[in-house]
């Protein structure tokens, strides 16, 4: 090897390592050589020594793999970090960049696609997260997962009735598939058919009794059809198997609210904006338990600063069945 072949590699390295990347030192020189003959736009050499294992060959079955490998660990530190956090650091862009390079070497691999969906999702570009599951399910039409998560999807751009369709199919590729029986119920509560939601509700904590996100959602749909003191023991479970969980304890205090002791609700909002700053559902359901104490002041500041952030928060409290200002 030349002074100059060399000096390259050692460039290289240090890119690849500077990106993350795995450690270079058993990299070949017919390695190299592989990278460098690739012809994939957007594909550097970095990139393509950066997901190969030492002595790999660089084939395109390789070179996926590696790069929806590598997509997958930079989004779970996105989300590890909190996603706000991890699109605003680039890393969900970074890990979109590598199955980017995944599909355009495969445009069948359908495990990339469905991956940077997922990440579309997390940044809130659903209609790119529902283009990549509609890839992802016509190179595997028996996914389930891919449904369900397409579902969830459709659901996020308030198409209830198109998330429903999903999670239909969803549940008949795999009759016990949780998420698919609690997301059919979300859409169902969308559709103000709680009945249908907790029927899915019950079928899913049948299947798995100690499921924390299936309990919460049917504590707010009992809380919803005034079946309050379940509601509150399903609440109550489901922070027992997850504390501190923000949206369980916003759900328990609408079950206080109803119950009518807003000392309760005042503590559970309290926590949930602890946890999470500036969670406007619980600052307004906090405001209204002041209301009930007669604490003119401090409710308010609540509903006024929750109302600031999305002046239709008051329409979900309707819906909950509560008098709002």
């Amino acid at each position: 090897m030349t002074r100059r072949q060399r000096l390259r590699l050692a460039w290289i390295a240090v890119a690849v390592l500077a990106d993350g990347g795995a450690a270079i030192a058993q990299t070949t020189g017919s390695q190299v050589k592989q990278c460098q003959e690739i012809a994939i736009p957007g594909l550097t050499i970095a990139d393509c020594l950066g997901v190969l294992e030492p002595n790999q060959p660089a084939t395109s079955q390789n070179l996926v793999a590696g790069l929806t490998k590598r997509g997958q660990r930079r989004f779970d530190q996105a989300r590890d970090i909190g996603i706000d956090v991890g699109i605003k650091a680039g890393t969900v862009d970074r890990a979109i960049k590598d199955f980017d390079l995944a599909t355009r070497i495969d445009p069948n691999a359908g495990a990339a696609f469905t991956a940077r969906a997922n990440a579309y999702t997390a940044k809130g570009d659903f209609a790119a997260a529902i283009r990549d599951y509609d890839q992802a399910i016509r190179i595997d039409p028996n996914s389930a997962r891919d449904f369900a998560l397409r579902g969830l999807a459709y659901r996020f751009m308030h198409q209830p009735e198109r998330a429903i369709q999903d999670q239909d199919q969803a549940i008949r590729l795999l009759p016990l598939y949780v998420l698919a029986y609690s997301e059919r119920a979300q859409n169902y509560m969308a559709l103000g058919q709680y009945e249908r939601a907790l029927r899915d509700h019950d079928q899913a904590i049948r299947i798995e009794p100690n499921e924390p996100t299936a309990l919460s959602m049917r504590c707010l749909a009992r809380a919803i059809v005034g079946q309050l003191q379940p509601a509150l023991s399903d609440c109550n479970q489901s922070l027992k198997l997850r504390p501190d969980d923000d949206v369980t304890l916003h759900r328990r205090g609408v079950v206080m609210l109803k119950l009518g002791r807003p000392k309760d609700a005042i503590q559970d909002y309290s926590r949930a904006l602890e946890l999470t700053p500036g969670y406007y559902i619980a600052q307004y359901g906090r405001g209204l338990a002041y209301r009930m104490q007669n604490d003119k002041a401090a409710a308010d500041r609540d509903i006024g600063a929750a109302t600031k952030i999305n002046p239709n928060v008051g329409a979900t409290y309707r819906i909950y069945g509560l008098r709002t200002p």
